[in-house]
């Protein structure tokens, strides 16, 4: 990143007092116009992200819609590889183009092996989490329906063609898992840790949750993205998110698929069992954690001068974070259904 600095005062005019106040206020001043260059950069790539997601949609309806007329049994193939493509050049290029912008290099960001039993609790905590998640999002989802609105729902059936099943997992599970780690716990929030791992992972968050586009899966994906992001830098590994992640949405699509023939009952009852051993994961992974491990829950904190309240308001004040975020309503209104 680029260092900012005042001019140096000339001479010894200063009072040592007065000379501590100035260089504190140069040293803020540098952090600040920083944090404000960077957070704005970085707004702007969210705004290229959906504005990429949105044209490339609109483009490849222009162009497939005639081809799929004519040959209908390619349809489910051509929507798999296309979700594949979408993903690279509408959720990964343009956070590559940002990371090369602010100077950061993929090498920060921490590849350790996870231990084991370390792991298998993180995804344990994680998982029972979701419940809670799950939860909040009922809840947003009942509120939205007071007014005429609910969310937009998607087809999740398995294809019956085995690419194309084959496909469709690995587009739900590996992919997102993949992908958006590395976007967002190694590309966002790794970027962002010189300002503190504390404002890094909530802005991550903040992010991931945003980028769902959909306000009643937003309470979950935030929780969820607050855990992976701590998760990652405590074990000091990407593939700790990546594992959780990728785990969280392949239960979640078996279960899909598992209960879609079932009636409401039969899937209320396999769904309650399913939470029940989330929570008794979640209870065991705290338990070898905090117990058997004894695992410090402090993140670490920089030399960044600035505090909480501070970072978060020069983050979100810039223009291009308040155009984020009246974008990301518009575009989350236009996903309920009416």
């Amino acid at each position: 990143m680029q260092e900012y600095s005042l001019p140096p005062q000339s001479g010894n005019s200063m009072e040592p007092g007065n000379r501590e106040d100035y260089e504190r206020f140069r040293i803020k001043l540098g952090w600040k116009n920083s944090l404000r260059s960077q957070g704005g950069l970085l707004a702007l790539t969210v705004i290229v992200n959906v504005l990429l997601l949105y044209v490339i949609q609109t483009a490849a309806s222009w162009v497939l819609s005639p081809l799929l007329w004519e040959f209908p049994q390619l349809t489910d193939l051509a929507n798999e590889l296309f979700t594949f493509f979408l993903y690279i050049l509408a959720f990964l290029l343009p956070y590559l183009a940002y990371a090369k912008l602010v100077h950061f290099s993929f090498r920060e960001i921490p590849c350790d092996r996870p231990d084991p039993p370390v792991l298998a609790s993180c995804v344990g905590i994680a998982l029972g989490a979701s419940v809670a998640g799950v939860l909040l999002s009922a809840l947003v989802s009942l509120f939205f329906s007071l007014f005429g609105l609910y969310p937009m729902e998607f087809p999740t059936g398995l294809p019956s063609q085995p690419l194309v099943a084959l496909l469709y997992l690995l587009n739900m599970t590996v992919l997102p898992a993949v992908v958006e780690e590395l976007v967002h716990r190694g590309i966002v929030l790794g970027s962002l840790r010189r300002y503190g791992d504390g404002f890094a992972i909530v802005i991550s968050s903040i992010l991931f949750a945003m980028l769902h586009r959909n306000m009643v899966q937003a309470p979950n994906a935030l929780l969820l993205g607050l855990l992976l992001g701590y998760f990652m830098v405590k074990t000091n590994s990407i593939f700790t998110s990546m594992t959780i992640h990728f785990v969280n949405n392949l239960i979640a699509v078996l279960l899909s698929i598992f209960v879609e023939n079932m009636g409401d009952m039969g899937a209320f009852l396999v769904q309650s069992a399913l939470w029940l051993v989330y929570l008794a994961a979640c209870a065991a992974g705290l338990i070898y954690l905090l117990g058997v491990r004894r695992v410090q829950l402090e993140l670490m904190r920089p030399g960044c001068p600035l505090d909480t309240a501070e970072l978060h308001g020069y983050f979100w004040s810039t223009l291009p974070a308040v155009v984020m975020v009246l974008l990301m309503i518009w575009v989350t209104f236009l996903n309920f259904t009416r």
